[in-house]
């Protein structure tokens, strides 16, 4: 399935127009933000997930007032989109309701400016910050509506450093740490405590990411980056013996590994023979 962002156009923004640029064209970070929040009320309102930008002076312009600038065009800026992204937004985190799937009002709204050898850079800027670029390519971050397979398209796309003053694939804002985890557990049990006997199973898969992205939860550390590769099946499950919710991960290998997240173990722990010998799917 062709990605509905992927551009065919030559370049609109080349390292040729930093040399002629006009300093009396410079857009600041607090205007390019205000700019950046006027156009996503306005998609948010109209139901867009992703829109071309390509003639917009503004973003354009406030490249090319960037320190930054010549790393950002690379080789030549093709296309430049505004982005619903299916990633969080540190201002709203994940929605902890069991059940909510991923909405507008929880999802990340970027720049993306997509460049002619096939690379893209996402920018965010802020009121008082330019925001960290993050680089990598379109198919890191396809929107909401296109056909996208979350855990397939970032298994094993680490925070880590571009060489370029960024990140590389996630941003270390998109990730979910250990309280995030600690507070989707916390209130599936919650909710699955409530429930008039007898009780659904609270043992589920969570996957397709849609109450739980858990690989941003395994790219916010060393080890779930290197286990982030491995997932076949990722899910939340019953530990027996401290009797509290956990989640699991099915490797490929065969193997099963236990992530104890309320507990005071911060690493993975495999399973004994198999899961349900350290725990329940009842």
């Amino acid at each position: 399935m062709a990605h509905a962002l992927a551009s065919t156009q030559g370049i609109i923004l080349g390292k040729a127009a930093l040399s002629t640029f006009d300093q009396g064209k410079r857009v600041s970070k607090n205007r390019a933000h205000l700019h950046l929040s006027d156009q996503r009320r306005e998609m948010h309102a109209n139901g867009e997930n992703w829109r071309s930008l390509d003639n917009d002076e503004i973003i354009r312009n406030y490249v090319c007032s960037r320190n930054d600038a010549e790393d950002l065009i690379g080789a030549g800026i093709c296309a430049i989109w505004a982005v619903f992204l299916f990633s969080t937004d540190p201002n709203t985190r994940l929605p902890h309701v069991p059940g909510r799937r991923f909405g507008w009002n929880a999802a990340r709204f970027d720049w993306i400016l997509e460049r002619v050898d096939g690379s893209a850079v996402r920018i965010h800027p802020g009121r008082g910050i330019h925001g960290t670029p993050v680089y990598g390519n379109l198919w890191h971050w396809p929107p909401l509506q296109d056909g996208y397979s979350a855990p397939a398209a970032t298994r094993g796309e680490a925070v880590k450093g571009s060489g370029k003053g960024g990140f590389t694939g996630i941003h270390q804002v998109d990730v979910l740490g250990r309280q995030d985890a600690r507070k989707f557990l916390t209130a599936c049990l919650e909710t699955w405590a409530a429930q008039p006997h007898p009780r659904t199973q609270f043992a589920q898969c969570l996957l397709d990411g849609s109450r739980f992205p858990w690989w941003l939860y395994l790219n916010s550390t060393d080890w779930g980056r290197e286990l982030a590769p491995k997932v076949k099946e990722f899910g939340m499950c019953w530990l027996l013996a401290p009797n509290r919710p956990c989640f699991y991960v099915q490797c490929w290998s065969g193997k099963w590994f236990i992530l104890d997240v309320l507990g005071d173990n911060r690493r993975p722990f495999e399973a004994v023979a198999d899961l349900d010998s350290v725990a329940s799917f009842d």
